[in-house]
């Protein structure tokens, strides 16, 4: 791994890097904004790996800031998003959406009075992870020749 990459991890586990000092220290090192509408049109296959629960932004409110499986880039669940997320997988639990595909799309919302680019969980596609729970064959009268005495 190399040095930034320990940067961001460190970053990411003291919650730091969701502060607004966060991103301004990564700045050092990440590249430039895409230029505005460079993902119109675009969407990406995502899997959920892990979530954490961080204060977000100058109001500091808690937000599930997901990330995904081979991605650097995370995500912060505004309540739109975490909605949507809650009514693709049945659950509003974060516990239970690991391992779920989703689709990214950019779009538009309205902040502080102007139009701002945004990314939104799209309905066109989700995949259910993988279950987590093994099926075991049915407990029943053991053979006569499997019997273990006691």
């Amino acid at each position: 791994m190399n040095l930034t990459g320990i940067a961001d991890g460190a970053l990411d586990r003291s919650l730091l890097g969701y502060t607004n000092l966060g991103p301004a220290i990564r700045r050092l090192w990440w590249p430039d904004d895409p230029r505005p509408q460079s993902l119109a049109g675009k969407r990406v296959v995502v899997e959920i790996e892990s979530f954490k629960v961080a204060e977000v932004g100058d109001e500091h409110k808690k937000q599930i800031v997901l990330t995904f499986k081979g991605k650097e880039k995370v995500l912060g669940l505004n309540k739109t998003n975490a909605e949507q997320i809650a009514q693709l997988t049945g659950t509003g639990d974060p516990n239970e959406w690991l391992g779920c595909k989703i689709k990214l799309k950019p779009a538009m919302t309205s902040f502080q009075g102007k139009d701002t680019p945004c990314i939104r969980i799209s309905d066109e596609f989700f995949e259910a992870a993988p279950s987590r729970y093994v099926a075991y064959p049915a407990v029943g009268a053991p053979d006569d020749d499997d019997a273990v005495p006691f």
